[in-house]
């Protein structure tokens, strides 16, 4: 119980230390929003769910000792926002012919976590985070004029909004994290 009326320092190493090999499942889900041009509203496309396999490891660091290694396969599926139903195929407005969906299969990702410490005030039980990371990256059919609609510019840019909340050993019933991507163009 005194975890609860003391500050609590919660570890990210520690679910590495302690799932050091283990295959793991989890996953998560969101929203794509875009935002076609500065000063327009921005407007949501999707509803978005996926599915990680994760394989965890705890590997020795030369910066910092230790440091956390995963390596993830990933799928993800675009759904429509309101029914949440897996879509084969897409209509951004009405005036514009429908198009296939091509959802996100990735077979194999890397990732490699450095040592944090997130301090749960005393009285708290737990406390949320949110990490924004600024995504660009070339956009592979922005020669294809037949893309430009749907994707003007020769960039995609992103910003991949990740909410995470951490609790404390005695509270079992914290929301469940989940992932909002917004997609900018």
């Amino acid at each position: 119980m005194d975890e609860y009326f003391n500050d609590y320092e919660f570890d990210n190493l520690n679910f590495y230390r302690e799932n050091h090999g283990k295959q793991l499942y989890y996953n998560w889900g969101g929203e794509v929003w875009w935002i076609e041009s500065p000063g327009k509203p921005q407007e949501k496309l999707f509803s978005i769910i996926g599915m990680n396999a994760t394989k965890v490891f705890i590997k020795p660091h030369p910066e910092y000792g230790e440091a956390g290694h995963r390596i993830n396969r990933e799928i993800c599926l675009f759904c429509d926002s309101s029914t949440q139903e897996v879509l084969d195929y897409w209509r951004p407005r009405e005036e514009v012919k429908e198009v296939p969906v091509v959802h996100i299969a990735n077979r194999m990702v890397q990732g490699f976590v450095s040592p944090k410490k997130i301090v749960i005030p005393q009285n708290s039980g737990y406390v949320k985070k949110v990490i924004e990371i600024p995504l660009e990256y070339p956009h592979p059919l922005a020669k294809e004029s037949k893309y430009r609609d749907y994707c003007p510019g020769e960039k995609f840019k992103e910003v991949k909004l990740t909410k995470f909340r951490h609790s404390t050993i005695l509270v079992c019933t914290v929301e469940p994290n989940y992932v909002l991507t917004r997609e900018i163009l």
